[in-house]
C-alpha cells in the first residue's frame, strides 16, 4: 500500500471484451462529441461534449441493448455521469474499497478515519459501503469515523455534501495541511483536536 502499483485480477477473463469496443465505437461515430476508451478491464464510452438531451437518450438504447447481449455474463454496466462503461461484476469501487481496507487492516492495524468523495451516481454502492462499514461493531469507540461526500446538491447515499470541485480541493488540502504540520499521520483524533472540532 502507498509504494507501488500492482494488479488484482491477472488471471481476469477479457473475453467478452471482444465485439464491445466495435458496438460502442458505432455509437461514437453517430454521435458527434462521443468516444470510447478501452481501458485495462472495462469499456467505457462517453459522451461529456455531445449534446447531452442526445447522449442520455442514446446511453439508455445502448444499456437495454448490453443488458440483453451479455445477460449470460456476470458483468456490470454502469450508467453513470455523461457516460456508459461495461466492466466485471468483481471490478468496482466497493469491491476495491473492501480489498484496500482488508490490506490497511491487516498491515496498519485499525483505521481510525476515511473520506469518501463522489460526484456521480456510480459512487453511490460505494457510499453505501462505506456508510456501512463496521456499523454493527459492538465497541462504538472501535469503529471508524467516516465521511462520505458527494460533489454538488442531489439525492445520495452520501452523508455529505460540498457544492463543488474547489470546495473538495480546500478539504484534502486542510486535511494535508493538518496531517503535514509535525511530519506525521495524524489519527481522527489529532485532526479532532487540531481542528477545534468537538
Amino acid at each position: 500500500i502507498g509504494e507501488e502499483w500492482y494488479t488484482y485480477y491477472n488471471q481476469l477473463d477479457l473475453s467478452w471484451k471482444d465485439g464491445i469496443d466495435e458496438i460502442l465505437q458505432d455509437y461514437a461515430d453517430r454521435i458527434q462529441g462521443s468516444y470510447v476508451e478501452v481501458r485495462e478491464s472495462s469499456v467505457l464510452w462517453s459522451y461529456r461534449d455531445a449534446d447531452p438531451e442526445f447522449g442520455k437518450w442514446q446511453a439508455k438504447e445502448m444499456i437495454t441493448f448490453f443488458e440483453s447481449y451479455l445477460k449470460h455474463h456476470d458483468m456490470t454496466i454502469v450508467n453513470g455521469k455523461n457516460f456508459v462503461e461495461i466492466k466485471p461484476n468483481c471490478i468496482s469501487k466497493e469491491v476495491m474499497a473492501r480489498m484496500l481496507i482488508h490490506e490497511l487492516t491487516a498491515s496498519k492495524g485499525v483505521i481510525d478515519f476515511m473520506v469518501c468523495i463522489g460526484d456521480d451516481a456510480s459512487d453511490e454502492e460505494l457510499f453505501r459501503e462505506i456508510n456501512d462499514l463496521d456499523s454493527d461493531s459492538p465497541q462504538p469507540s472501535r469503529r471508524v469515523k467516516k465521511f462520505t461526500c458527494t460533489v454538488g446538491n442531489r439525492a445520495t447515499e452520501a452523508k455529505y455534501h460540498l457544492n463543488n470541485s474547489r470546495e473538495v480541493y480546500d478539504i484534502l488540502m486542510s486535511l494535508c495541511d493538518l496531517s503535514s504540520r509535525t511530519g506525521k499521520n495524524y489519527t481522527f483524533s489529532d485532526l479532532k483536536s487540531l481542528s477545534g472540532m468537538n
